[in-house]
């Protein structure tokens, strides 16, 4: 009696595991093949060939398409002995996940120190250019306004009855924008986000927030966002300063384009 090898086959319906060369070329039924995805940045391609069909339907000559004759693949170089341990099936670090900042020495430029702020000439903005935009040759409304401002030209000022810092940059009609200073121990106190959609980042540092039920703690380079009507605070426990980026938007009357309204929602 010959010894069978490997594991036995399904007595009854069922499916076999085959496994198969990672880098196989499969034809499916239709005639499409069918391959492991190309690293295009490392030089992987398809090989291609024109090649001459008869066409089965007539007594011409035929047709020409392109056909695939192979792949080309770029191995990954690994160092010298370096091996690759087993691959677990748990969450990985969080410090193998993130990827780490390089501190780039260049110079800031001259305007980055003085006047720390950039004015250019930008188009205005009508009602009617949601549906109809202005071709090349228009005529359109042109005015100067702010569009860069530098790290060292924000400066955060204390708020009235409030323990954190913060410097407005951007106020127009339908969107805010500026930079919260929350050092150790301080807060930003629950308020209600009404009519703004927010969006913050953490520029570095790492607070407690709260949104509605919900808190969590996040560190330098994450992002939350807080949704209309809703309430939010946000809380430095750590030991070290915190900086944080926020945007604001929401939407207006048309009628209402060239108002300018206050209605900051980090005060």
């Amino acid at each position: 009696m010959a010894l069978q090898k490997g594991p036995p086959l399904p007595k009854r319906r069922g499916l076999v595991s085959v496994k198969r060369d990672p880098d196989a070329i499969v034809q499916t039924r239709s005639g499409r093949h069918s391959y492991r995805p190309l690293n295009y940045w490392a030089g992987d391609q398809v090989i291609q060939e024109v090649e001459e069909r008869d066409d089965m339907f007539t007594n011409d000559r035929g047709f020409v398409s392109m056909s695939m004759k192979g792949i080309v693949r770029n191995a990954e170089d690994e160092p010298s002995g370096a091996r690759r341990g087993p691959r677990g099936r748990g969450r990985l670090k969080g410090k193998s996940r993130q990827l780490k900042a390089v501190d780039e020495e260049e110079e800031p430029d001259k305007w980055e120190s003085d006047p720390g702020q950039v004015f250019g000439e930008v188009m205005g903005w009508e009602p009617e250019y949601e549906t109809h935009p202005p071709a090349d040759d228009d005529q359109v409304p042109v005015h100067e306004d702010l569009i860069a401002v530098s790290a060292e030209a924000v400066q955060t000022k204390d708020i009235k009855d409030a323990t954190f810092r913060f410097a407005k940059t951007l106020t127009m009609p339908f969107m805010g924008a500026g930079i919260v200073d929350l050092p150790p121990g301080t807060e930003k106190r629950p308020k209600n986000s009404r009519k703004m959609h927010m969006v913050f980042f953490v520029h570095y540092g790492k607070v407690t927030v709260t949104v509605n039920e919900s808190e969590f703690r996040i560190s330098a380079g994450g992002q939350w966002f807080v949704h209309r009507g809703n309430y939010y605070s946000i809380t430095n426990e750590s030991k070290t300063n915190a900086r944080i980026f926020f945007s604001q938007a929401c939407e207006v009357p048309a009628q209402a384009s060239g108002e300018s309204p206050d209605d900051t929602q980090m005060g």
